[in-house]
């Protein structure tokens, strides 16, 4: 995913974070991204729990950024979370389709085209 973003012309620093429960995503993605939180299978308190403490927390070292949630179990209560973040952040909450995969090259030239409006930089 950084690299297809990279290739796009995007730079700055880019963080992925990945909350899941078990380690069979590792293989597939350990150069895509920058860090795995494994919760224990069932656990969807302690997985929400943590990603909200660690998006809040980055939201305050990076004002004025994009943030880009994808998740099977976006509810009600977690989408109130993210209201503050609606001001002061580019924030995309995407729930997924249950056959949802590990991203890939097309899905992250799809986050890329998301922003495919920015001007490039010089």
């Amino acid at each position: 995913m950084k690299d297809a973003l990279v290739n796009k012309g995007y730079k700055g620093e880019l963080s992925i974070y990945v909350y899941v429960d078990t380690g069979e995503l590792l293989p597939k993605c350990l150069e895509t991204f920058v860090e795995f939180d494994f919760l224990p299978k069932g656990d969807d308190y302690a997985r929400i729990s943590s990603m909200l403490v660690d998006i809040s927390f980055w939201a305050l070292s990076y004002p004025h950024s994009n943030i880009i949630v994808l998740s099977k179990k976006i509810v009600r209560d977690t989408i109130l979370s993210f209201e503050s973040l609606y001001n002061t952040h580019g924030l995309l909450l995407s729930k997924t389709e249950p056959h949802w995969l590990v991203p890939s090259e097309s899905s992250a030239l799809f986050l890329a085209s998301l922003f495919k409006d920015q001007p490039e930089a010089s």
